[in-house]
Formats: C-alpha cells, structure tokens, sequence
C-alpha cells in the first residue's frame, strides 16, 4: 500500500526511516497500462486468438549492489499483472527476495552478488497454470557498457519446494503436485535506473508426487523493450511465450503454447 501511495502522491510514507543511512526508502515503483493479443495452440482444449486490456504493478525496493552482505528482504522485487483476456484476472504474481548474499570482488569495472532468494511465483494463462514457493540460488552481474548504458544480468537455479500444475486429467485435485528444479536467466539494458530492454527465460520441471501426471514441464520466454517519451511516462512492446508438455501416467503428452503481444505506456515513481 505504501508503493500505491507513493505512486498516486510521489510522497514516500516511510521517508523517515533510513535505509543504509540514506534518509529514504528505495523503492522504484512502474505501473504499465496496455493492450494485448494473444493466440493459444496446442492438444486438447481450446484454441483461438483473444485481445484486449491487460495492465502490472512492478515493485522494486533497494539494490543488490548496495552493501557488502545483505539480509532477508534487504532488496525484494513483485510483480502483479493482470490480465482482462484471460480465464481468470490475476494471470501473474511474482515475489522475489533476498535471504543473504555477498558481494563479490571487481573486475574491470564490473559487479557481482551471489546470493540466495525466497521466491513466490503464480502463473496463470492458458498455455499452464503453475504456482508454488522455491529457493533460487544465483549470481547477478552488472557490467560497464559505451554510451552511458547499465547491463545486468542473473542467472540462478530454482529449487522448487512444492510447485502445482493445473492437470486436464481430474481425478480427485484439478492440480498435480510436487518439488522439481528450474533454471532462470535474465538480461537488462538500461540507463541512469530506467530500463530499456530486457530479455529474460524460466524453466521449470515438476516431478508429480499427486496427481495424474508424471512430470510437467513449464516455461516462459519474454523480451521487452522500452523508449522514454517524457518524464517518467515510457512506451513500450513485450513478446512472451508460454511452454507445457506434460506427461502422464494413462493417457497421452499434452503440450500447449500461447503467444503474447502486446504495447503500453508505463509510468515510474521513484
């Protein structure tokens, strides 16, 4: 509520505790409104094509880079979208945060942090429908790039602690259960905080301890660019894919794939 109010009012409620000394908190709030289209294919169900509205609340809150260790949620990044061409609203909720990490020594004028986050992540459009908690281990970089520009990356390893995929095969849940591993990787270009492009990819393997399926296997791929028109106002284009194959005990591999388009004007809050 306070990144809500800090984006209507550009006051920050909690201005008066410090963080790290800094006299204020470091939160960077983006909103993004736009419009999207989007076309499923795949075995079983439905397939077609849907447009239409689709807006996120992107929270980030302190730097990785910031300090020499870092403790539980000292940085954190969610992300809410929601999405009005969709089965459900709520197509994305995403909570990201540290636990500890270190930061580990310079290079050529580049940066790294190795740490271990707490994540949260719920997925839902008609390619899959995942959700569950996990612990990612990973490395983020920023390098020194000509022109004034900003280049992070990560890439980690996700240890899924309980993961849920919906299932088309009901026996007794609509959704199969069980631990699985995932790899995440993702690349950012920006300049002086404001990002311009970013690519990013998530992969994640549930081995079914309950349920119908055997295993599930869900990914998504997104690139999104970004230009500033004025201020704090942008203007931007994201392309994501959704992937599922999943295997299954007594019938046979079901695989899906959505494909999402779509253009939006975003608003940050510093």
């Amino acid at each position: 509520m306070g990144g809500v109010t800090r984006l209507f009012t550009g006051r920050t409620p909690a201005a008066e505790r410090s963080y790290l000394g800094a006299g204020s908190v470091p939160l960077r709030t983006t909103l993004r409104a736009g419009g999207m289209s989007s076309t499923v294919s795949g075995d079983l169900g439905p397939a077609g094509d849907r447009d239409g509205p689709v807006f996120d609340l992107d929270l980030a809150y302190g730097d990785p880079f910031a300090r020499e260790r870092a403790g539980p949620y000292d940085y954190f990044r969610s992300l809410v979208q929601v999405d009005f061409t969709s089965r459900t609203p709520l197509s994305r909720l995403s909570i990201d945060g540290v636990l500890f990490s270190r930061r580990m020594g310079r290079a050529d004028g580049s940066r790294h942090v190795l740490g271990l986050n707490q994540r949260f992540e719920l997925i839902r459009n008609d390619a899959f429908e995942y959700g569950g908690p996990s612990l990612t281990g990973g490395l983020t970089s920023e390098f020194p790039v000509p022109g004034g520009l900003d280049l992070r990356t990560f890439v980690g390893l996700d240890g899924i602690i309980l993961g849920a995929v919906e299932s088309e095969h009901i026996v007794s849940r609509s959704h199969d259960y069980g631990p699985g591993l995932g790899a995440i990787a993702d690349v950012r270009i920006g300049r002086r905080g404001a990002e311009l492009l970013r690519v990013g990819y998530s992969g994640r393997w549930i081995h079914v301890l309950d349920g119908t399926a055997t295993s599930h296997f869900v990914q998504t791929l997104g690139a999104r660019a970004s230009a500033p028109i004025f201020g704090p106002v942008a203007a931007g284009f994201d392309y994501v894919v959704y992937l599922r194959s999943s295997r299954f005990r007594d019938f046979e591999e079901v695989r899906r794939r959505q494909n999402e388009a779509r253009v939006f004007l975003s608003y940050e809050s510093r």
